[in-house]
């Protein structure tokens, strides 16, 4: 019988910004614990809020017992602990008020809404050898904006998120884009320009789905047939990983530890192996890279983990090489086709000039390409630099249609 038991903690204060004006504060302690039980043919699971009782734990646990398969053995003899500095600079409230002041006394025409967060975080997984754990301590601001005129419920975004707060370099990132959004540019011809994404999400969605281990191993994924094979740009290598930036712990609900360079899935280009969690691994023979997720109180699947473009060594302004791009803020209701075909609306872009810097903000237009386009011959790059440095969130590039 082998015994994991996980605990996750936060420590958090989040002040809430509504319309303008911060409203609202609150204060989080929370403490979860699940207890894994492994018999070398099932396991079963038991989870609490607050001070754990592991004896109560236990029993509850070999009570179900026999419910769940999992005929495989679980990590063990793993002693790693992981700690990031950081956190927020004093109190949550005054910070957020003097943000809140700043961006109203210089853009009275722009009502921002959203939360300020700073906290202490904790997980670790321990029983049988292994002793885990990774403590983050971190802040992250979410606002959305919109125009005191606006019939819109929200024009935009702005954000940032990591490990050391600097209110300073926040609010230097939200002006940037601010004065961008509040002077109109008449926009490109339509055709083919560099677009940057800022956020990765929309554009490797379809490719992030199809590196899941189980439906690469059924057959449902574009990349099934094409393992060791080059699928993509040779500037493209995606790699699984920890962030430590946003809080993401180096390893994952299973005890298999992402190694500080993280698992690549894709490298320059060639398709190197999907993600997978023990049992996906086991059942279909693949190489296992620590993608199990699990609730506190669940037993652990196969999950989404973090993957993120390895960044070039060229800066944003190299990568534009001499011409202005189109940078993607807001878009909804875009999606692929089963066959790789993309295509979104995009309802807040903005114009950047050869250096990446936003000039303007365009009408709103639709993008569109396939994502062997997307990622192959048509892809560019990320760049070296942060285009928010704050967060150390990198620029992603890549020539798609624009259509006005």
């Amino acid at each position: 019988m082998v015994e994991h038991v996980g605990t996750e903690s936060m420590d958090d204060s989040t002040a809430g910004i509504t319309a303008g004006r911060v409203d609202s504060v609150r204060n989080r302690n929370i403490l979860k614990t699940g207890l894994r039980l492994y018999d070398g043919e099932t396991v079963g699971v038991a989870g609490c809020l607050g001070e754990p009782d592991i004896s109560d734990l236990r029993k509850r646990a070999k009570e179900v017992l026999g419910s769940v398969p999992f005929p495989w053995a679980p990590n063990r003899d793993l002693v790693r602990h992981r700690e990031v500095p950081g956190g927020g600079n004093g109190s949550v409230l005054p910070e957020a008020e003097a943000i809140v002041s700043a961006l109203s006394g210089e853009f009275p025409d722009i009502l921002v809404s959203g939360k300020l967060t700073f906290g202490r975080y904790r997980h670790s997984l321990s029983g049988d050898g292994l002793d885990l754990s990774f403590l983050h301590r971190g802040y992250n601001l979410s606002l959305t904006f919109k125009r005191r005129d606006s019939s819109a419920i929200i024009d935009g975004f702005v954000g940032s998120g990591g490990t050391n707060w600097d209110r300073a370099q926040v609010l230097k990132e939200i002006r940037r884009e601010f004065r961008a959004f509040l002077h109109p540019v008449a926009p490109p011809a339509s055709g083919v320009h560099n677009v940057v994404f800022t956020e990765t999400g929309t554009a490797l969605s379809q490719t992030i789905g199809d590196l899941n281990g189980l439906r690469y191993a059924t057959g449902s994924s574009l990349l099934s047939d094409k393992r060791d094979q080059k699928v993509f740009s040779s500037a493209l290598t995606l790699l699984q990983y920890a962030d430590e930036m946003e809080g993401t712990p180096f390893f994952d609900a299973e005890g298999t530890i992402t190694p500080a360079e993280g698992v690549p899935l894709v490298r320059d280009g060639v398709f190197i192996q999907p993600f997978t969690d023990i049992r996906t691994a086991n059942t279909y023979g693949l190489p296992l890279t620590g993608a199990a997720s699990a609730q506190y109180d669940g037993v652990p699947s196969l999950g989404f983990p973090e993957i993120r473009v390895k960044p070039s060594d060229r800066t944003l302004s190299k990568l534009l090489d001499g011409k202005p791009a189109i940078c993607v803020s807001v878009t909804t209701g875009g999606d692929f086709t089963p066959t790789g075909g993309f295509g979104a609306p995009v309802q807040l872009a903005y114009l950047l000039d050869a250096s990446g810097n936003p000039v303007g903000r365009l009408p709103e237009c639709s993008i569109s390409s396939t994502v062997w386009k997307m990622l192959g011959d048509d892809f560019v790059g990320v760049s070296s630099d942060p285009y928010y440095p704050s967060s150390d969130q990198k620029a992603m590039v890549m020539r798609m249609a624009v259509e006005f």
